[in-house]
């Protein structure tokens, strides 16, 4: 049964408050909201895109997955970040659209205390910084309670620490330097891997694991457990970079849509 709407919430969902609204801007960044039409007082899911910390936006995502979290009876919520820069410049930017999306949720029929938070590829280690890094959040007025779970889909560097003392490429690591500067001190401050034992992290965690931060994103997970969190891990090694996002609401995906599908339906209720 789809829940009724709060009253006030209620006075404003309707067909003009849930047409999709593009280029919403605010500070440096900006969204873009897919309200779903299944309900009102609607869950959201905030999508942070990938791109090596230099590109991307947040129209990249496939019209079939924002489809497919509409039909969930999810408003989606893509948002971009400040590129080129370094940290924590990106998370900031993050954090502020959540606060955003908290406050003004109720403009377009969905309820700003139920957000999920999702990323993939580099999208995906931001997420996971905002999940495990208060200091973040501090020029929001909120913490790390505004997020009822995240979603990490491949994330690209979880582990700094780790990444810097055995790097896989040397791009990687002139990538890392030039993001996150050459100060160990500030790798080891915008680690998730490293924040995650600090208990200060969201409580449900859902991390699709492939490629060669398999075992990191293995370990991420079990970190967060340690310290309270629950984990949803999905094997993706099967799957390429762009199909562990891409994937959800496929026919013929087998490994991605039913676990979030049942994820998110927990999280979110």
């Amino acid at each position: 049964m789809t829940p009724s709407p709060s009253p006030s919430t209620a006075a404003q969902c309707n067909s003009a408050t849930r047409a999709e609204r593009h280029d919403v801007s605010f500070g440096a960044a900006g969204l873009d909201i897919y309200p779903t039409t299944v309900r009102c007082n609607a869950p959201v899911v905030m999508f942070v895109h990938g791109g090596g910390y230099c590109c991307g936006n947040k129209s990249q995502i496939s019209s079939r997955v924002i489809s497919w979290l509409n039909g969930q009876g999810y408003t989606f919520v893509a948002a971009d970040y400040s590129l080129r820069v370094t940290y924590p410049v990106f998370d900031n930017d993050v954090a502020a659209a959540i606060a955003w999306v908290r406050s003004h949720a109720g403009s377009f029929g969905a309820d700003g205390s139920r957000i999920a938070l999702m990323g993939h590829s580099t999208g995906a280690s931001m997420v996971a910084e905002v999940g495990t890094t208060p200091r973040v959040w501090a020029n929001t007025g909120i913490t790390t309670n505004a997020l009822r779970c995240v979603v990490v889909l491949d994330a690209s560097s979880l582990d700094l620490v780790g990444m810097m003392a055995n790097p896989p490429s040397n791009a990687s690591a002139a990538l890392i330097r030039r993001v996150y500067t050459a100060d160990s001190n500030t790798w080891r401050a915008a680690s998730a891997f490293e924040n995650a034992n600090d208990r200060n992290n969201v409580a449900k965690w859902f991390i699709a694991e492939r490629g060669g931060q398999h075992i990191v994103q293995r370990d991420f997970a079990a970190r967060l457990r340690a310290n309270g969190s629950s984990v949803q891990e999905v094997d993706a090694g099967s799957l390429n970079h762009g199909q562990v996002l891409n994937n959800f609401g496929s026919a013929n995906d087998h490994i991605m849509t039913a676990p979030m599908a049942t994820f998110l339906r927990d999280c979110l209720a």
